[in-house]
């Protein structure tokens, strides 16, 4: 009988006895009968057969295929493989061939010359490949380290676990676009959204971080598997900082005006804050309500992409109302005449105010501001007094003595 091994080199034992050569070799004599043959080689789990020798000189082997007149017979040594993968149920191909389980599986693999290619297929998933096993040598050929772990289980043994995880291609985009795209931690980007948007990401939960000049990172956790879906869309926030100024003074400080409400789409929300104040506003136009005591309510619009706003607010209209009474006997004095003439703006003319009811009263609507105002009407003399007119102070009232 002649006997190859791959690999070669292997000591071949018969009944338990060795041989004086390695494989390949022949045994010139064996005599009539069944015998044990066992061949060992480091690393590999032994090869141990039955040989039945008949009387006539045939001979067969256990297992093993009869090879044609004067053809050795051929013994290949196995590498176990323990093939697991990310999500499980994988289809396992052998250079091609489809393997009869799904993984986790456990693969007995004959050595040979030609690296093993290993590709694993899911449904929904992209096919995994970039795996080679020199079988002889115990050594891998990995495309990608993040998708493929290699142990050897056991340190002087053909013994192997081959792990490996799925990706799925994600695309991720955002509002605004052009964010920098970080993955897990990786100080360095991946991507920018809206223009290399398109990610390899393995089975199994990643950590997101999405970075835009002027708004605040946004990170989340994004979960990849078979069945979740390919896009992602996230909204990114930003802080604006919001400042109130007297559009009539010549100083530029914040007056610290309320920040009542703020609108988008037609909704309002209703919040409280002093300026200068912080919002936390999405990437859409909003309008902001600003209220201040002698100052009209002021309607602030800020743009999707403004980090800072001013509102420039001016003096509100106060209705004013003038009462005039008799000095001496406090009855109402109708038809008196009424002029004002702003002080607070200079080069102002003077101006009619308006001439009083039967109740004494006259009204009109003025700026907040200082004035002075002028009473006259015949028999009595005429009175000036100068008001600060504002939201605390709109209601003036004189007294007038008769003429002697």
């Amino acid at each position: 009988i002649k006997i190859v091994s791959f690999p070669a080199g292997a000591q071949v034992y018969l009944d338990d006895e060795p041989l004086p050569k390695t494989t390949p070799l022949a045994i010139e004599k064996i005599s009539p009968g069944v015998h044990k043959l066992t061949l060992t080689l480091p690393r590999f789990e032994p090869i141990v057969r039955s040989i039945q020798v008949l009387s006539q000189g045939s001979i067969s082997v256990a297992e093993e295929k009869q090879p044609d007149t004067d053809q050795p017979y051929v013994f290949r040594f196995k590498t176990i493989l323990e093939i697991t993968s990310k999500p499980e149920g994988a289809e396992v191909y052998l250079n091609g061939v489809k393997y009869t389980q799904p993984t986790p599986c456990r693969v007995l693999y004959e050595v040979t010359p030609e690296p093993l290619n290993l590709e694993l297929r899911k449904e929904s998933l992209m096919t995994l490949g970039g795996f080679a096993l020199n079988t002889v040598e115990g050594s891998e050929t990995i495309e990608d380290r993040r998708l493929w772990k290699f142990e050897r289980i056991e340190g002087q043994r053909e013994h192997f676990t081959i792990a490996g995880t799925f990706v799925k291609l994600v695309t991720i985009s955002s509002t605004p676009s052009l964010a920098e795209i970080f993955v897990d931690g990786d100080s360095n980007p991946v991507g920018l959204t809206g223009y290399a948007t398109e990610l390899l990401l393995t089975i199994g939960t990643h950590t997101v971080t999405l970075q835009k000049e002027n708004f605040l990172p946004r990170t989340f956790a994004l979960e990849v598997d078979e069945n979740s879906p390919s896009e992602y869309h996230e909204t990114l926030s930003r802080l604006v900082r919001i400042f109130a100024k007297n559009a009539n003074s010549a100083s530029d400080d914040d007056i610290k005006a309320q920040v009542t409400e703020v609108i988008y789409n037609g909704r309002s929300t209703k919040v409280k804050a002093t300026t200068p104040c912080e919002l936390t506003l999405l990437p859409y136009t909003y309008k902001v309500v600003l209220s201040k005591a002698g100052l009209a309510d002021y309607v602030l619009t800020i743009p999707a992409t403004s980090n800072v706003a001013i509102a420039r607010m001016s003096a509100g209209s106060v209705m004013t109302e003038i009462t005039v009474l008799d000095d001496r006997s406090g009855r109402a004095l109708n038809r008196v005449e009424i002029s004002y003439q702003s002080t607070s703006r200079a080069g102002e003319p003077e101006t009619f105010f308006g001439e009083t009811d039967e109740a004494g009263i006259a009204e009109r609507s003025l700026p907040p501001g200082e004035y002075r105002f002028r009473v006259k009407k015949l028999g009595y003399g005429v009175s000036v007094k100068e008001v600060q007119i504002g939201a605390d102070k709109r209601r003036v009232v004189f007294k007038l003595a008769a003429s002697n």
